[in-house]
C-alpha cells in the first residue's frame, strides 16, 4: 500500500502500514494508532487548537463518538446504513462525511498528503488534527452555521445542549427510527434514541481523560 510519511518512523508490516512511531501520536491516554480513549483525546485537543471552547470541542466528540466509536473507520471509509438513488451511501472519516462532502472532504487531505487513492488515511494525530481543522472549516460555512444557535451563542453550554446543532452539521437521522433503503422507502430500523446515548457516553468518558492530561 502508499506509504503516508508524516514525521517520526512508520514501519511496513505486510500490507499494513505501522503508524505507532509517528511524530506526536502519543498522549496521555495512549497512541493514537491504535487506542480509542488516544483518538478521543487527540480530536479533543484537536477541536481545541481549532478555537472550539472545552464544551463545543466535547459536543463534537460526542457526535464522533456516536458515528464510530474512534475505530479505525476514523482512518478509512465504511458503508451506511440507508441508501441514496437506489444506492449504498459511502462515508468517509470522523464525521461520515458522503455524497458531495465525501469529495470535497478527500480532496481537503489528499492536498496535505494524508489520504491515498483508495481513501486510506494514516492513523496518526496528524490525520486527526486535519479532520478537525476540516470539520470546523466545513462548520464556518452559512448551511450549517447559521443553523447552530446554541453553539455559537452560548459556547460554554452542556455540550449535550448542543446536540440539535450538531445533527445540523453532521447530518444524521437523530429524528428517525428508519432509514431510507435501495427504494427510497423508510425501512430500515435505526435505534435514534441508542445513538443518543452513546454520544453522551462518549462525551462522559472524554472528560476523565481530560482530566488526566491536565494533570500529566
Amino acid at each position: 500500500s502508499d506509504k503516508l510519511g508524516l514525521g517520526g518512523s512508520t514501519e511496513t508490516v505486510g500490507d499494513k502500514i505501522d503508524y505507532s512511531g509517528a511524530a506526536g501520536n502519543v498522549n496521555s491516554a495512549g497512541n493514537v494508532a491504535t487506542d480509542r480513549n488516544a483518538r478521543k483525546l487527540g480530536f479533543y485537543n484537536a477541536f481545541r487548537s481549532e478555537g472550539l471552547t472545552h464544551e463545543q470541542a466535547l459536543a463534537y466528540i460526542g457526535q464522533i463518538g456516536r458515528e464510530n466509536d474512534f475505530g479505525d473507520a476514523l482512518f478509512g471509509t465504511h458503508t451506511d446504513l440507508a441508501a441514496r438513488g437506489g444506492k449504498s451511501i459511502q462515508n468517509i472519516g470522523a464525521m461520515s462525511w458522503n455524497g458531495p462532502r465525501y469529495e470535497s472532504f478527500s480532496n481537503f487531505m489528499r492536498e496535505r498528503g494524508l489520504m491515498d487513492k483508495n481513501g486510506i488515511m494514516p492513523r496518526t494525530q496528524a490525520t486527526i488534527a486535519a479532520q478537525a481543522a476540516y470539520a470546523i472549516k466545513e462548520r464556518n460555512k452559512p448551511q450549517y452555521k447559521n443553523k447552530m444557535s446554541t453553539f455559537n451563542n452560548n459556547p460554554h453550554a452542556d455540550p449535550r445542549e448542543m446536540a440539535s446543532d450538531m445533527q445540523v452539521h453532521f447530518g444524521w437521522a437523530r429524528y428517525q427510527d428508519y432509514v431510507k433503503d435501495k427504494n427510497g422507502n423508510y425501512t430500515i430500523p435505526f435505534d435514534r434514541h441508542g445513538a443518543e446515548v452513546r454520544g453522551n457516553q462518549h462525551i462522559d468518558s472524554a472528560i476523565p481523560l481530560i482530566e488526566q492530561q491536565s494533570k500529566s
